[in-house]
């Protein structure tokens, strides 16, 4: 991995915009490729975190000069008029008042209160949807990355923008809040704007595949994880979607199956969670020879690529139409 690393950082020039479209390249052509392709996306997103995390302290101590700077040029008066384009929306504050409002409310486990709170911020996070238009869509991701992988999944036809306040995770939020109050068919449809908001958001897809899978809809669970992996980049993302299909093929007693994605799964990823699975089945089968274990793993195909009813081109369809 680090000789990896190290490779890629030969040809950054120490020019951030330059940099990350240089490592977007390279993400692309890997994210094409068959063989040996995890090992260098994680070291992809391992030089990408490094520069974007040199980056944003640059940006700080930049903002900390400019801070300085304005203070020693501002007039020492009282209540000196601001201009009312540099002003801050009175939305804005009444955002902020009631996110501290909802945080309250769940540090007390208020759930009622904080349900109330969260419907009156929702219709005004909302409310930037409608600065869309058909050049520009608002996004929430949290990082750089993110936001590549969106543009290579469905290209770069529209500037993509921040939201002003992370919608998907008030979405997250209020999809927990609404199951417990029993409400299924609301949370699942909080957990879909979440997603509509943060395309990249896993956790969001992880809560989706559990609702699925408590419903027994194993088809859509199944869907659904396939979707998470689609946009996983990291080792041990991808292996947490093969040990996902692997514990729905066990809860259905297809061990082969269950056995076969495991051993994919710690291929990827050495978690030792995932290990004593695969020693416990071996256990209770009966011993494995290495010969077995390739037929064993030869289950993958009709496992995985055999599933019916699934198409990675489903995957677009979550989006508007607007993209």
């Amino acid at each position: 991995m680090e000789e990896r690393i190290n490779l890629i950082k030969e040809k950054l020039t120490g020019n951030y915009k330059e940099d990350v479209e240089y490592l977007t390249t390279l993400y692309n052509a890997q994210y094409r490729v068959l063989e040996d392709t995890t090992a260098t996306i994680e070291a992809i997103t391992t030089v990408l975190k490094e520069i974007t995390d040199v980056q944003e302290n640059n940006e700080k101590v930049e903002e900390e000069v400019v801070k300085e700077e304005e203070k020693e040029e501002t007039p020492n008066e009282e209540n000196v008029e601001v201009p009312a384009n540099e002003q801050v929306p009175q939305e804005n504050n009444e955002i902020d008042a009631l996110i501290d409002e909802l945080t309250n409310n769940l540090e007390n486990e208020s759930d009622e209160e904080a349900l109330k709170s969260i419907e009156k911020i929702i219709p005004k996070i909302e409310s930037i949807s409608k600065s869309e238009d058909e050049n520009t869509i608002y996004c929430s991701f949290t990082n750089d990355f993110e936001k590549m992988i969106f543009e290579n999944i469905f290209g770069k036809d529209k500037q993509i923008k921040a939201t002003p306040y992370a919608n998907d995770v008030v979405y997250i939020m209020y999809s927990d809040l609404l199951l417990k109050k029993k409400k299924r068919k609301a949370a699942m449809d909080a957990l879909d704007r979440a997603i509509y908001w943060n395309f990249l958001n896993r956790e969001a897809r992880e809560k989706k595949i559990d609702l699925y899978y408590s419903r027994q809809e194993i088809v859509k669970c199944l869907e659904t994880i396939k979707k998470l992996q689609m946009i996983s980049y990291t080792a041990q993302d991808i292996a947490d979607c093969y040990n996902k299909y692997a514990f729905v093929f066990n809860s259905l007693k297809d061990t082969k199956s269950a056995y076969a994605l495991y051993r994919l799964s710690y291929s990827y990823y050495q978690n030792e969670e995932v290990l004593k699975i695969i020693n416990d089945i071996e256990e209770k089968t009966g011993t494995v020879t290495e010969e077995e274990k390739e037929a064993l793993s030869s289950e993958i195909d009709r496992a995985y690529n055999g599933l019916e009813n699934i198409n990675f081109g489903s995957l677009v369809n979550e989006l508007p139409s607007e993209y």
